[in-house]
């Protein structure tokens, strides 16, 4: 019943929207409940009979009429349909729908219409009538055509109307994350799931991004809070990485990503879970494979890094800093991109470009306390003396705690030993 509700809803919204693109909203809100749905279904079955009833009457004599009001009748729940999912929401069929839905309406205007305001009409008037509706639907579609002008547009439209529509959040979140806007995107998936908490798509992709952001905590919440969801490989893996950043939890995320790859094996979280455990274990060869695997499956820039750190470790600093570079191709501002770019430089002495990158990366996250060390090493080795001694102040102010403040101290009072 909810669900047949639900789609004539959508029908109806399509179509009040193909009137009335500047007020209808672009996406059904679901029932909130067997009685609603009911009183939903009936309203739009009352609506198809008595248009059907219409067409019926109007068929003798106003062929025109009764073909036209057929078509779009007809062409709504099919539009409805396929705009739906990643092809929603239902009000992107506005551009199939509303030029037959005016069409229907010019006719109607030109022959039932135009008779019951004048018994005798001519033609003339009944053209006039006809015209002038078409004039008005072309320009209620040309005053809507920036809310239905994309459908990022549209989606954030529906998501206004309803937080909790799963496939709105999923939508509007992606389009964040692809603007590297990842806080942006959490809030809205987390948002989806506190209203639906049944919601898979939401928990799923409010975990990926808290993951990706190292808030695993808020993963393992927001997943526990939707165990009813089926246990997918997907969702199986990002338990695993919650639990391989989860200080103490790490082997049992190992040992729950080794369960997914028996069963998928070329499951990307998963393939990067075991990879990421095995580094932190000590282990960063023999997680070579499994990174570079994970980076071949779309894992995504966690994967990109870490292969490019275990590279870096193995010395093979020209196949690091492809990675590296990659990120940052598609993130200029990834702190952690532009700080490993730097260390690659830094060990290929490249001094310029090593300096570069770390100051850039201060300037994106001056907290970073290996940038501001290795700055204070790199210029005291190349005899820029008053700038190692600020980079030491620096450090000391926003690291007063650091064990490795009294080092760098140390090593200032030292000549400067080239590297």
């Amino acid at each position: 019943m909810l669900v047949a509700s639900d789609a004539a809803w959508r029908v109806l919204i399509l179509l009040a929207a193909a009137i009335a693109p500047r007020l209808a909203p672009v996406e059904a809100v679901p029932a909130h409940g067997a009685m609603e749905a009911c009183g939903r279904l009936a309203l739009v079955l009352a609506l198809y009979a008595a248009a059907t009833f219409g067409i019926r009457k109007a068929t003798p004599r106003y062929p025109g009429v009764a073909a036209l009001s057929t078509l779009a009748l007809l062409a709504a729940p099919i539009a409805s349909a396929y705009f739906s999912g990643d092809r929603g929401p239902a009000a992107r069929g506005v551009w199939v729908l509303g030029p037959l839905v005016w069409a229907a309406l010019a006719a109607i205007a030109a022959g039932p219409f135009a008779e019951a305001i004048a018994a005798q009409a001519s033609r003339r008037t009944r053209a006039v009538a006809g015209v002038a509706v078409i004039a008005i639907g072309m320009a209620s579609l040309v005053a809507g055509r920036a809310r239905f002008s994309s459908a990022s547009v549209m989606w954030q439209s529906a998501l206004e109307t309803d937080p909790g529509n799963d496939s709105a959040a999923v939508a509007v979140a992606s389009a964040d994350s692809d603007a590297h806007k990842p806080l942006v995107a959490l809030d809205v998936l987390l948002a989806c799931a506190r209203v639906h908490p049944d919601s898979c798509p939401c928990a799923e992709g409010a975990a990926s991004e808290a993951i990706d952001l190292g808030r695993y905590p808020d993963a393992r919440r927001v997943l526990d809070a939707s165990d009813a969801c089926p246990r997918t490989p997907r969702r199986m893996s990002l338990e695993a990485e919650s639990l391989v950043g989860t200080p103490g939890a790490m082997d049992e995320g190992l040992r729950e990503a080794a369960r997914v790859l028996e069963r998928t094996p070329d499951e990307p979280h998963a393939l990067f879970a075991r990879a990421w455990g095995t580094v932190l274990q000590g282990h960063p060869l023999d997680a070579l494979a499994d990174a570079q695997r994970a980076v071949a499956l779309g894992r995504g820039v966690p994967a990109e890094l870490l292969y490019g750190l275990i590279l870096f470790q193995d010395n093979d600093l020209a196949g690091a800093d492809v990675q590296f570079v990659h990120v940052l191709a598609e993130d200029p501002a990834s702190v952690q991109a532009t700080y490993d770019h730097a260390l690659v430089a830094d060990r290929q002495q490249r001094y310029h470009d090593a300096r570069e990158g770390y100051l850039r990366t201060l300037s994106l996250d001056a907290t970073n306390a290996e940038a501001r060390y290795n700055l204070v090493v790199l210029t005291h080795a190349h005899g820029a003396t008053l700038e190692a001694q600020h980079h030491v102040d620096e450090f000391a102010a926003k690291h007063p705690n650091d064990a490795r403040l009294l080092a760098l101290r140390q090593l200032m009072t030292t000549p400067a030993q080239p590297r």
